[in-house]
């Protein structure tokens, strides 16, 4: 159950991001669904997962714990939506504040890859906001480059999971 503060949203305390992938919708949600890709694609730059615990579906929890060389960020959640392959709604909580909001994610076709419209609220402030734009940001980059990969493979798993450090 969400809490009361996520359903009510201020304009200054929501992030949109719309991003094109060069993937069809299906491997796209795939890429978010599993554990054995997100490895090798979530995070900003100079982070990697350390821990990435998935129970994909609705009412499952998640857990990742993204990893610089000198600190670690655990965070957590729970799926409230799947629709696969066009709708993907999870909690979002970081353990140090305890805040939970929500990420809404829409993959929409568009030629022949996925226009991904992405809306994660309510901030606790603007500062907060800013600051996951430039983490979602860099992690969705890595996303982008990871998904050609993948599609190129058939869908299965590119490269060895991302460390610490890595760029």
């Amino acid at each position: 159950m969400l809490s009361s503060k996520v359903a009510i949203r201020h304009e200054d305390e929501i992030l949109r991001i719309s991003r094109y992938f060069e993937a069809p919708p299906a491997l796209l949600f795939k890429l978010w669904a599993d554990p054995v890709h997100r490895v090798r694609w979530w995070g900003p730059t100079g982070m990697a997962l350390s821990r990435c615990e998935v129970d994909f579906r609705v009412g499952g929890k998640w857990a990742i714990t993204m990893k610089a060389t000198d600190y670690e960020h655990p965070v957590h959640g729970v799926f409230t939506e799947i629709v696969e392959p066009t709708r993907l709604c999870f909690t979002y909580v970081n353990d140090y504040d305890g805040h939970e909001m929500l990420v809404e994610m829409d993959f929409v076709a568009e030629g022949a890859g996925t226009r991904m419209d992405f809306v994660q609220a309510p901030f606790l402030n603007v500062g907060e906001r800013d600051g996951h734009n430039f983490g979602w940001s860099s992690t969705l980059s890595m996303l982008a480059s990871y998904a050609p990969k993948v599609a190129e493979a058939g869908g299965a798993p590119v490269g060895e999971p991302r460390q610490p450090g890595d760029l």
